[in-house]
């Protein structure tokens, strides 16, 4: 339950924090009111806020006005004006597209009736706030066209980026959810007069069923499913201002600041005050992420921290949904951009930095899933090649002393020759490193180290400075049906004075002199890690240094 007394109201007991009340009904003229109050403070007091330019993209949504309510589809040919995004989940439910066959009518009128309810919500809301332009994926981006497709997904980052607000109906798992609601009535507080023993004077206090809050382990979309979806992601990222229209509440959050109707969240991600002891640690921690990120990107330039940055990016981003699996890059090629504004010298590959790639390329699954994806989307190296989320090993308790891999060639081959972004046709790296031989076998008696493995591995000769006892492996994905078989440990870091960490390769194909030079071939199919003493000559004893091309 929640008990609270009203923002600035005089309170006696301590204990008892401040609130606000919810007015229920998203779709009033109070919801309004506290949504202009939002714009105009942001507007007014909040420089990073403030988009680049106010171009259009190529095409929006005209939206007409509420006395004239013709909606199209508008080229908009380079004009400057205000305009909104839509940030939505698809859902099952089918929704109205543009296609190569309803291109020319959409531009002539979009029939009202066909609009899914949560266009037409995001329209009313539009019309309501003053704007006459929106875009909506579904209908500014040609569905049945590849070309159209992979050219407007790569804009991302500018069509959410410059966008005066997006709105998310964030409470929605399809279109037919909308984006207003009203508020169970247990969520509407109870006003109560309690009388202070020491004065004898009332004071008013409220008392309601707390709003539900976020939380991706237990709710997992139950109330914000939009934020579980890959999409999303860095449509909230990169857009400066978003409006999320929740089960019971409106929730803000922009580069600055951050609220709710219920209750304010402080801009500054390192202070916790009284008010937000209400809210739920994942909550806070996602409404400040905007705020958090884009001060990661404004007040540190330096090579490391945006690499850390980056990192964390992927971590939250990989673990996210997608119904189209090879949308993998694109879903965050607008990110992607972003980031290369402050790494521009840095070159993209499959979701890692040249300028930082061995520190990228130290992931590992956080859940095992059963199998890579069925169609190629990355390269073995790269965390996109497995489904589910993926986090690093080279954290600040356990950072990376000494890199002993040379990166000697790397190269991704995009489907799309001018959008290295977006999704890849193939890529390889060539590393120079310590390369010893292994066995993987199954255990004996399975123990599954974080769901991750029931394999061991040993090494495969007495020339090494490896004990089978102190090597660990993880695997990237169920391994079916191996039995025993031959893999190679490359080793690329040393963490501290005790361990060594690498990744696990299998052989899948001899050099080919014409293809691949005098290396071998190799996929990865997991990490490796030595815990026993790791001193400076560990590299030398290890094993001999070899030239690996891994695919």
């Amino acid at each position: 339950m929640d008990i609270f007394a009203l923002e600035g109201q005089a309170c006696p007991w301590s204990a008892i924090r401040d609130s606000r009340e919810v007015c229920g009904d998203t779709s009033s003229d109070e919801s309004f009111t506290q949504i202009s109050e939002w714009l105009r403070n942001c507007a007014g007091h909040h420089t990073a806020c403030k988009a680049n330019t106010d171009r259009l993209p190529n095409r929006v949504i005209d939206v007409g006005t509420l006395g004239s309510p013709l909606v199209r589809l508008y080229e908009t040919t380079n004009k400057i004006a205000p305009y909104a995004c839509l940030s939505h989940c698809w859902g099952k439910t089918p929704i109205n597209r543009t296609t190569s066959e309803t291109y020319a009518q959409h531009l002539e009128s979009i029939s009202w009736d066909s609009l899914s309810r949560t266009f037409q919500d995001a329209i009313t809301v539009v019309r309501r706030l003053g704007l006459q332009y929106l875009w909506i994926d579904s209908l500014c981006v040609v569905q049945d066209s590849e070309g159209d497709w992979q050219k407007e997904s790569a804009l991302m980052a500018s069509i959410y980026g410059n966008a005066y607000l997006t709105i998310a109906a964030t409470k929605s798992s399809s279109g037919s959810g909308g984006c207003f609601s009203t508020a169970a009535q247990e969520h509407r507080a109870l006003k109560l007069n309690l009388i202070d023993d020491n004065t004898g004077v009332a004071h008013p206090i409220y008392v309601r069923r707390q709003i539900p809050h976020y939380d991706p382990n237990a709710t997992r979309g139950r109330h914000y499913p939009l934020l579980t979806r890959a999409w999303c992601f860095q449509e909230r990222l990169l857009s400066p201002r978003v409006l999320h229209f929740g089960s019971q509440e409106l929730l803000w959050e922009c580069l600055s600041d951050a609220s709710r109707e219920c209750t304010r969240v402080r801009g500054r991600s390192d202070i916790r005050t009284e008010a937000l002891e209400s809210i739920s640690t994942n909550l806070e921690r996602l409404m400040l992420g905007k705020v958090t990120h884009m001060r990661a990107l404004s007040s540190s330039h330096s090579r490391p921290a945006l690499a850390v940055r980056w990192r964390n990016i992927v971590e939250e981003y990989s673990g996210l949904d997608l119904t189209y699996g090879n949308d993998k890059f694109p879903a965050i090629s607008g990110t992607a951009n972003q980031m290369r504004i402050y790494r521009p010298k840095a070159k993209y590959l499959a979701g890692l930095w040249e300028d930082d790639l061995i520190q990228d390329l130290l992931w590992e699954p956080f859940q095992l899933e059963d199998h890579r994806p069925e169609t190629w989307r990355a390269p073995s190296w790269s965390w996109a090649s497995v489904n589910g989320q993926i986090r690093y090993t080279n954290s600040i308790s356990h950072p990376t002393r000494r890199i002993i891999v040379e990166v000697l060639d790397a190269r991704v081959i995009p489907v799309i020759a001018s959008n290295d972004m977006g999704r890849a046709k193939s890529g390889y790296l060539v590393l120079s490193g310590p390369l010893v031989p292994a066995t993987l076998h199954l255990r004996p008696q399975p123990y599954i180290y974080g769901r991750l493995t029931e394999y061991e591995i040993s090494a495969a000769s007495a020339a090494t400075a490896l004990n089978t006892e102190s090597l660990g492996f993880k695997s990237d994905y169920t391994l079916v049906d191996w039995g025993e078989q031959m893999v190679y440990c490359l080793w690329m870091v040393i963490k501290n004075e005790r361990t060594g960490f690498g990744m696990a390769l299998k052989r899948v194909a001899v050099a080919d002199k014409d293809r691949d030079g005098d290396c071998d071939v190799y996929e990865r199919i997991g990490t490796v890690w030595t815990w026993r003493e790791v001193d400076e000559t560990w590299e030398t004893r290890v094993g001999e240094r070899k030239v690996v091309k891994i695919i």
